[in-house]
Protein backbone atom coordinates (compact mmCIF):
# COMPACT_ATOMS: atom_id res chain seq x y z
CA UNK A 1 0.00 0.00 0.00
CA UNK A 2 2.07 2.73 -1.24
CA UNK A 3 0.72 5.65 -3.15
CA UNK A 4 1.87 5.53 -6.72
CA UNK A 5 2.13 8.70 -8.62
CA UNK A 6 1.86 8.83 -12.09
CA UNK A 7 2.62 11.21 -15.22
CA UNK A 8 3.07 13.38 -13.98
CA UNK A 9 2.52 14.04 -10.48
CA UNK A 10 4.57 11.27 -9.09
CA UNK A 11 6.11 10.85 -5.78
CA UNK A 12 7.88 7.82 -4.68
CA UNK A 13 11.22 6.16 -4.20
CA UNK A 14 13.83 4.13 -2.30
CA UNK A 15 16.67 6.39 -1.27
CA UNK A 16 19.73 5.66 -3.35
CA UNK A 17 23.02 7.42 -2.75
CA UNK A 18 23.87 10.13 -5.27
CA UNK A 19 25.24 8.72 -8.48
CA UNK A 20 23.81 5.24 -8.08
CA UNK A 21 21.88 3.91 -11.06
CA UNK A 22 19.59 0.93 -11.23
CA UNK A 23 18.14 -1.33 -13.84
CA UNK A 24 14.64 -1.95 -12.62
CA UNK A 25 11.93 -4.41 -13.49
CA UNK A 26 10.84 -4.27 -17.11
CA UNK A 27 14.20 -2.71 -18.00
CA UNK A 28 13.68 0.80 -16.67
CA UNK A 29 17.00 2.44 -15.93
CA UNK A 30 17.24 5.36 -13.51
CA UNK A 31 19.30 7.44 -11.15
CA UNK A 32 17.98 9.05 -7.99
CA UNK A 33 19.57 11.74 -5.88
CA UNK A 34 18.43 13.22 -2.60
CA UNK A 35 19.73 16.31 -0.85
CA UNK A 36 17.70 17.03 2.27
CA UNK A 37 14.13 17.64 1.00
CA UNK A 38 15.16 17.98 -2.66
CA UNK A 39 14.77 14.97 -4.99
CA UNK A 40 16.05 14.40 -8.53
CA UNK A 41 14.98 11.41 -10.61
CA UNK A 42 16.21 10.60 -14.13
CA UNK A 43 14.85 7.51 -15.85
CA UNK A 44 14.80 5.91 -19.29
CA UNK A 45 13.51 2.87 -21.10
CA UNK A 46 13.62 1.43 -24.62
CA UNK A 47 10.38 0.36 -26.19
CA UNK A 48 9.63 -1.35 -29.49
CA UNK A 49 6.68 0.75 -30.59
CA UNK A 50 5.63 3.43 -33.01
CA UNK A 51 6.56 6.82 -31.46
CA UNK A 52 2.97 7.92 -32.12
CA UNK A 53 1.76 5.15 -29.80
CA UNK A 54 4.25 6.33 -27.18
CA UNK A 55 2.87 9.86 -27.45
CA UNK A 56 -0.74 8.67 -27.22
CA UNK A 57 0.01 6.92 -23.92
CA UNK A 58 1.98 9.79 -22.37
CA UNK A 59 -0.81 12.25 -23.14
CA UNK A 60 -3.83 10.07 -22.32
CA UNK A 61 -4.39 12.06 -19.10
CA UNK A 62 -8.09 11.36 -18.70
CA UNK A 63 -7.47 7.60 -18.76
CA UNK A 64 -4.31 7.32 -16.64
CA UNK A 65 -6.32 5.59 -13.92
CA UNK A 66 -6.87 2.67 -16.34
CA UNK A 67 -3.17 1.78 -16.39
CA UNK A 68 -1.38 3.76 -13.66
CA UNK A 69 -1.88 2.63 -10.07
CA UNK A 70 -3.67 4.96 -7.65
CA UNK A 71 -3.74 7.94 -10.00
CA UNK A 72 -6.70 9.87 -11.32
CA UNK A 73 -6.49 12.98 -13.45
CA UNK A 74 -8.48 14.99 -15.93
CA UNK A 75 -7.88 17.90 -18.25
CA UNK A 76 -9.37 21.05 -16.75
CA UNK A 77 -8.36 23.41 -19.52
CA UNK A 78 -6.60 23.24 -22.88
CA UNK A 79 -5.31 25.97 -25.16
CA UNK A 80 -3.48 24.39 -28.07
CA UNK A 81 -0.43 22.63 -26.67
CA UNK A 82 -0.85 24.10 -23.18
CA UNK A 83 -3.01 22.33 -20.61
CA UNK A 84 -4.03 22.39 -16.98
CA UNK A 85 -4.38 18.86 -15.62
CA UNK A 86 -5.93 18.11 -12.24
CA UNK A 87 -4.31 15.14 -10.59
CA UNK A 88 -5.08 13.10 -7.51
CA UNK A 89 -2.67 10.44 -6.33
CA UNK A 90 -3.38 8.23 -3.37
CA UNK A 91 -2.99 4.97 -1.62
CA UNK A 92 -4.01 3.30 1.56
CA UNK A 93 -4.25 0.25 3.75
CA UNK A 94 -7.49 -1.14 5.15
CA UNK A 95 -9.57 1.90 6.15
CA UNK A 96 -6.76 4.47 6.04
CA UNK A 97 -6.31 6.44 2.83
CA UNK A 98 -3.95 9.27 1.96
CA UNK A 99 -4.23 11.52 -1.10
CA UNK A 100 -2.26 14.30 -2.75
CA UNK A 101 -4.01 16.66 -5.12
CA UNK A 102 -2.14 18.81 -7.59
CA UNK A 103 -2.67 21.08 -10.57
CA UNK A 104 -0.22 20.51 -13.37
CA UNK A 105 0.65 23.07 -15.99
CA UNK A 106 1.59 20.99 -19.01
CA UNK A 107 3.21 22.02 -22.29
CA UNK A 108 3.30 19.56 -25.18
CA UNK A 109 5.73 19.47 -28.10
CA UNK A 110 3.84 16.80 -30.06
CA UNK A 111 5.65 13.47 -30.48
CA UNK A 112 8.83 14.95 -28.98
CA UNK A 113 8.51 16.23 -25.42
CA UNK A 114 6.11 16.97 -22.60
CA UNK A 115 6.96 19.31 -19.71
CA UNK A 116 4.96 19.71 -16.53
CA UNK A 117 4.99 21.89 -13.44
CA UNK A 118 2.79 21.68 -10.36
CA UNK A 119 1.46 25.20 -9.79
CA UNK A 120 -0.74 25.03 -6.68
CA UNK A 121 2.29 24.43 -4.39
CA UNK A 122 -0.06 22.86 -1.86
CA UNK A 123 2.15 19.82 -1.29
CA UNK A 124 5.50 20.74 -2.85
CA UNK A 125 7.67 23.84 -3.00
CA UNK A 126 8.89 22.61 -6.39
CA UNK A 127 7.54 19.88 -8.64
CA UNK A 128 8.51 19.79 -12.31
CA UNK A 129 9.16 17.11 -14.86
CA UNK A 130 10.04 16.47 -18.49
CA UNK A 131 9.22 13.47 -20.70
CA UNK A 132 11.14 13.08 -23.96
CA UNK A 133 10.69 10.67 -26.87
CA UNK A 134 13.76 9.88 -28.95
CA UNK A 135 12.68 7.77 -31.95
CA UNK A 136 15.00 5.27 -33.56
CA UNK A 137 15.71 6.16 -37.23
CA UNK A 138 13.77 3.02 -38.22
CA UNK A 139 10.62 4.48 -36.66
CA UNK A 140 9.89 1.14 -34.98
CA UNK A 141 11.24 1.91 -31.53
CA UNK A 142 12.10 4.77 -29.21
CA UNK A 143 13.94 5.71 -26.06
CA UNK A 144 11.66 7.40 -23.55
CA UNK A 145 13.22 9.51 -20.81
CA UNK A 146 11.71 11.15 -17.74
CA UNK A 147 13.29 13.78 -15.52
CA UNK A 148 11.59 14.78 -12.29
CA UNK A 149 12.69 17.37 -9.74
CA UNK A 150 10.79 17.97 -6.52
CA UNK A 151 11.27 19.77 -3.24
CA UNK A 152 9.08 19.26 -0.21
CA UNK A 153 7.52 22.10 1.78
CA UNK A 154 5.88 22.35 5.20
CA UNK A 155 2.59 21.07 3.73
CA UNK A 156 4.03 17.92 2.16
CA UNK A 157 2.24 14.89 3.68
CA UNK A 158 4.33 12.94 6.18
CA UNK A 159 4.13 9.74 4.13
CA UNK A 160 6.06 11.29 1.21
CA UNK A 161 9.56 9.97 1.87
CA UNK A 162 12.58 9.62 -0.38
CA UNK A 163 11.95 5.87 -0.50
CA UNK A 164 8.37 6.37 -1.60
CA UNK A 165 9.28 9.05 -4.11
CA UNK A 166 11.87 6.93 -5.86
CA UNK A 167 9.82 3.75 -5.96
CA UNK A 168 6.62 5.45 -7.14
CA UNK A 169 8.37 7.21 -9.99
CA UNK A 170 10.07 4.00 -11.10
CA UNK A 171 6.69 2.24 -10.96
CA UNK A 172 5.17 5.02 -13.04
CA UNK A 173 7.72 4.47 -15.80
CA UNK A 174 7.20 0.70 -15.72
CA UNK A 175 3.42 1.11 -16.04
CA UNK A 176 3.82 3.60 -18.89
CA UNK A 177 6.11 1.16 -20.71
CA UNK A 178 3.70 -1.74 -20.26
CA UNK A 179 0.78 0.28 -21.60
CA UNK A 180 2.80 1.42 -24.62
CA UNK A 181 3.69 -2.20 -25.38
CA UNK A 182 0.08 -3.33 -24.89
CA UNK A 183 -1.24 -0.71 -27.32
CA UNK A 184 1.47 -1.45 -29.87
CA UNK A 185 0.52 -5.15 -29.87
CA UNK A 186 -3.14 -4.23 -30.24
CA UNK A 187 -2.34 -1.88 -33.13
CA UNK A 188 -0.33 -4.58 -34.93
CA UNK A 189 -3.09 -7.17 -34.46
CA UNK A 190 -5.68 -4.76 -35.87
CA UNK A 191 -3.45 -3.98 -38.85
CA UNK A 192 -2.96 -7.71 -39.49
CA UNK A 193 -6.70 -8.34 -39.32
CA UNK A 194 -7.37 -5.54 -41.80
CA UNK A 195 -4.74 -6.89 -44.20
CA UNK A 196 -6.53 -10.24 -44.29
CA UNK A 197 -9.86 -8.70 -45.27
Amino acid sequence: MRPSLAVIFLIGFLALPAGVSGLGHDQVQFTFRQKLDHYDFNGAFNVTADPQVVWQVLTDYNHFSNFISNMHCHIRQQDGNDLLVQQTVGGGFLFIREEIKGLLKVHEDPFTALSLREISQKSFKLYQGLWKIKPDPSGNSAVVTYELEAEKNSFTPHFVTADLFRQSTEDLMVEMKREIERREVKKQKEALALSKN
